[in-house]
């Protein structure tokens, strides 16, 4: 079986309340699986994402908030960071809350006109759920398609 290895730029998007008590070491510590895939040493270093535009990986302390809304160039490998980081926010959620994933195909261009026919992009797209209990993220879930 042929296996893939198209870099794609991935696009990670969602808001995580966290608990009252979550420090931003805990917090660096469950992001570990990300800021590391993105090259970087630290939180701090591997917060920044590709697009200028995009705020990046934000504590807000003072809210008890996690915010991401950050890009970084990758392959299909960076699936198996996905689990590692979730269960660690898993610890850190107030509520249960969803995170969404966009894998954009980096080599499809739909302007190209010499593609052949039938050449399609292999962007995917994938929700993943954390919270602090399985109840939470069932919540989540079933308010997320009453929506």
């Amino acid at each position: 079986m042929s296996r893939y290895n198209t870099p794609f730029e991935i696009h990670v998007h969602g808001e995580v309340p966290l608990r009252a008590d979550v420090s931003f070491e805990q917090l660096q510590e469950a992001l570990r699986p990300l800021w590391k895939y993105a090259g970087s040493k630290s939180l701090a270093a591997g917060a920044a994402s590709v697009y200028e535009e995009e705020p990046g990986i934000r504590f807000e302390a003072d809210k008890h908030l996690l915010q991401i809304c950050w890009t970084v160039p990758g392959a299909d490998d960076f699936r198996q960071s996905l689990d590692e980081m979730c269960m660690g926010l898993n610890d850190l959620a107030e509520i249960g809350a969803p995170i969404e994933f966009t894998f954009y195909d980096a080599d499809f261009d739909e302007e190209d006109e010499d593609g052949g026919e039938g050449d399609e992009a292999r962007d995917d797209f994938v929700i993943y759920f954390v919270g602090p209990t399985p109840a939470a993220i069932m919540q989540v879930q079933r308010d997320l398609l009453v929506q």
